[in-house]
């Protein structure tokens, strides 16, 4: 006979183990899924190109979207705080600038190996804050100005793959350990190299990326270094140029370094990601600024699912010479706004409906011609741009191809003419006819 009294302990414990599990299991589960967030990039579209722009600082996971085998990438770090003013007798003449904070490094890579839902850690490093406010207590006393600090590393890494990590921008007055350089000492790189000293009051500018920031001899504070520049920062409230990337489309400069700070002036500080804080003035309300924080941007070639079938509803067919399409010359030709060469939806379609159909054939060739129109007189730079402009439609094309080519298909012979205003279909006296000729003739056999 067992005992009542130990059958219900064992009923009672067997009910503690079942609430414990319902209870705690998906807890543990759930936490261990936040670990890292997903990505909530913006995303931007440049003609071929889809953009997308991680802002937010922290570390995040994005997934490869379908259809996706190249990234180019640009990575920028957060920069340097700038250096608060140092004040002598309240007196800003007696006293010093703060430094401006160094930019962050940039990092910019093409054609990145991916494939479709693989994973990719992306981290955005936040600015360095900008030295607090001095003030000085009795006559006769210096208020010594407080340093900015550096910001924060960026990096995109895909697990058992690539990496790359761009290094934060120096504060002024930066000791990569502790901090607590003295007054009138310049800026320091992350492996705490020193610059030139200060002769006359100020504090030095911030270091750049593994760069030192060396001061001017000027009570002007110096500016930050710029990412990579290793330049010596001069005696400027302005900032220090940075780089230039057009991953976006437009050219962007990322990463200057901050403005020094002077007598009655705040050094400046860029408005673009990376860039370094300026400095604080050597007077009331002497707080340098902080530096900005980094940013990552992904771009790559747009992707357009092929149609379930091969109807094309643009206004060019595709047209066959022989009954057996894959034995016949394959002619689509696309068409273009004046002046332009990007592709739209239906121009997509087009060539995803004739990419079809080749990588289920055996094509040996393709012949990309790339025409322009003439609306108004000749000229030689206008001849050149014409040029310039049929060859970047054809390439445009060639690129939309090519992205969805099957592997067997990669290494098929193209030739790529730019043919500007020759061999035009109709006469270009007036917008309907011209934008007949503004158009890039496709010729698979």
């Amino acid at each position: 006979m067992f005992d009542n009294s130990l059958i219900q302990k064992i009923n009672l414990r067997l009910i503690l183990i079942a609430l414990i599990s319902v209870l705690f299991v998906p807890y543990i589960n759930n936490t261990s899924a936040k670990a890292v967030a997903s990505c909530s990039p913006t995303e931007t579209i440049d003609g071929l190109y889809t953009v997308q722009t991680f802002s937010t600082t922290g570390t995040c996971q994005w997934s490869v979207p379908t259809g996706i085998t190249s990234l180019d990438t640009l990575v920028v770090a957060g920069g340097g705080g700038g250096g608060s003013g140092t004040i002598t007798d309240s007196t800003p003449a007696n006293g010093g600038g703060g430094g401006g904070g160094g930019g962050g490094q940039i990092i910019e890579t093409t054609s990145r190996i991916v494939s479709s839902s693989q994973v990719i850690t992306i981290v955005v490093g936040s600015g360095g804050s900008g030295g607090g406010e001095v003030g000085v207590s009795s006559s006769g006393r210096t208020a010594i100005g407080n340093y900015g600090y550096p910001g924060n590393s960026s990096s995109i890494s895909l697990a058992s793959g690539w990496s790359t990590t761009a290094v934060a921008g120096g504060g002024s007055l930066m000791d990569a350990s502790k901090y607590n350089l003295l007054a009138g000492a310049p800026g320091r790189d992350r492996n705490n190299n020193i610059g030139g000293d200060i002769t006359v009051g100020g504090f030095g500018g911030g270091s750049g990326s593994g760069n030192v920031g060396a001061n001017p001899s000027s009570r002007r504070a110096g500016q930050g270094a710029s990412d990579n520049s290793g330049a010596t920062p001069s005696a400027s409230t302005s900032i220090l140029l940075g780089v230039s990337s057009s991953i976006t489309g437009s050219a962007v400069v990322y990463a200057n370094g901050g403005g020094g700070g002077d007598e009655t002036s705040a050094g400046l500080t860029a408005t673009t990601y990376g860039s370094g804080g300026g400095g604080g003035r050597s007077a009331i309300a002497n707080a340098g600024n902080n530096g900005l924080s980094g940013v990552v941007i992904i771009r790559y070639l747009t992707y357009v699912a092929p149609p379930s079938s091969n109807n094309d509803d643009g206004p060019v067919k595709i047209q066959s010479s022989a009954p057996d399409p894959c034995a016949g010359v394959q002619k689509v030709v696309i068409y273009f706004d004046g002046g332009k060469f990007n592709l739209d939806k239906a121009d997509k379609t087009k060539i995803n409906n004739l990419v079809t159909l080749m990588n289920s054939c055996s094509f040996t060739r393709i012949n990309l011609s790339g025409f322009t129109s003439i609306d108004k007189a000749d000229s030689a730079n206008y001849a050149l741009f014409r040029k310039n402009l049929s060859l970047k439609r054809a390439k445009a094309v060639e690129e939309a191809m090519f992205n969805k080519l099957s592997k067997k298909n990669k290494n098929i012979k193209v030739k790529t003419k730019a043919l500007s205003n020759s061999k035009p279909v109709k006469a270009n006296n007036s917008e309907k006819n011209r934008a007949s000729n503004r158009r890039v003739e496709i010729t698979v056999y």
